[in-house]
C-alpha cells in the first residue's frame, strides 16, 4: 500500500481520577494522535509520550517535532507494509514512543480480512463479499473499531505473540447482542507483505448470561434445588 499523508492531532483529556507518582499528580493527559492515510484505507497510532521529559526523555512537543520533519518524510509516497517502518526509520537514533505511533498507524491501516469462515458469516448474518478484505474495525457497523483491540491485534503482530479471552460484546447489525470470546495468534509467513492474524471467536452469550442470573437473589438457590 502506499501512504499518502498523515495527519497529528493534539488533544488534552481529563483523567477520570487524579493520579499521583513522585513527580505530582496529573489530572489531565496531552495525547498525541496519529492517523495514516494509504490508498486502501487509513489507520491511527498513539504516541504515549508524556507532556513533559521528567519520566522518560521523550516528550509530546519533541515527539511532534521529530514525526512532522524526520519520521513522517521517509514514508510518504512509498509502496510498504508495516513490517517496512521500523528499518525505514532505524536511521533516526531514538524517538522510539515516535517511532511506535507511526509503526501502529501503518498497521492499523493494513488489518483486512482475508477470509471468513462459514460459521462467521452465519452467526453474524453477512456474507463473504461483505467481510473478505474489509478492514476488520469496519465490521458489524463498526462493532469492532475497540480501541483496546486494535492495540492486541497491533502487538500480535510487533510482538509476535497471540492473546487469549478478549471479550467484547456484538450489539449491532442484523443480529441480537452477543458477547464473543476473541482469541488470536500470528501465523507462520514467508512473505512479509501478507502476515497474517488467526483471529478465533467463541459465542458465550448463554454463558455470560447463565453466570448473570446466577447472581440474581433467588435464581440461583431455585437452580439448586432443582439440581438437587
Amino acid at each position: 500500500m502506499k501512504l499518502e499523508s498523515v495527519e497529528l492531532r493534539r488533544i488534552k483529556l481529563s483523567l477520570v481520577a487524579p493520579f499521583e507518582t513522585s513527580f505530582g499528580v496529573q489530572t489531565e493527559r496531552d495525547v498525541l494522535l496519529l492517523k495514516a492515510i494509504t490508498d486502501g484505507g487509513e489507520g491511527w497510532g498513539e504516541c504515549v509520550a508524556g507532556e513533559e521529559p521528567t519520566y522518560s526523555s521523550e516528550y509530546v512537543d519533541a515527539a511532534g517535532h521529530v514525526l512532522i520533519h524526520h519520521l513522517i518524510p521517509r514514508l510518504l509516497d512509498r509502496e510498504l507494509v508495516a513490517a517496512d517502518v521500523s528499518a525505514l526509520l532505524h536511521p533516526v537514533h531514538g524517538h522510539q514512543m515516535a517511532k511506535a505511533a507511526v509503526e501502529m498507524a501503518v498497521l492499523d491501516a493494513e488489518l483486512r480480512v482475508a477470509w471468513a469462515s462459514r460459521s462467521f458469516c452465519e452467526t453474524f448474518q453477512v456474507t463473504p463479499e461483505e467481510t473478505t478484505a474489509h478492514f476488520i474495525y469496519e465490521l458489524g457497523n463498526g462493532q469492532w473499531d475497540i480501541p483496546a483491540l486494535r492495540t492486541a491485534l497491533a502487538e500480535v503482530f510487533e510482538k509476535n505473540i497471540g492473546f487469549h479471552e478478549f471479550e467484547a460484546e456484538h450489539d449491532r447489525g442484523r443480529v441480537r447482542a452477543k458477547t464473543m470470546l476473541l482469541n488470536a495468534r500470528p501465523m507462520p509467513y514467508e512473505n512479509k507483505a501478507r502476515r497474517m492474524i488467526l483471529l478465533a471467536i467463541d459465542h458465550i452469550t448463554t454463558r455470560r448470561q447463565t453466570e448473570h442470573e446466577l447472581r440474581i437473589p433467588g435464581v440461583g438457590a431455585a437452580t439448586g434445588e432443582v439440581a438437587g
